[in-house]
């Protein structure tokens, strides 16, 4: 029984890494393959913009130069 325990602690790092790799893969992949569209709007606002007919969903992110991101390093 300890010896199982063992051997499943020891795989738990090897199983992480291996997630990890793929996800990262996974990822990169995504991102090489969706065609981004990008402009500015009349008040100087960046826009990103990628459309996929694969889900049903609408995701929306803002970011403002604003707030903690001036907080200096």
């Amino acid at each position: 029984m300890i010896d199982a325990r063992r051997q499943t602690r020891r795989l738990i790092p090897v199983a992480l890494l291996t997630l990890l790799s793929t996800l990262t893969t996974l990822a990169a992949h995504a991102e090489s393959v969706l065609p981004v569209e990008t402009w500015q709007t009349d008040n100087g606002a960046k826009v990103l913009f990628y459309a996929t007919d694969s889900l049903p969903i609408v995701d929306a992110q803002l970011i403002f130069d604003a707030g903690s991101a001036r907080d200096p390093k």
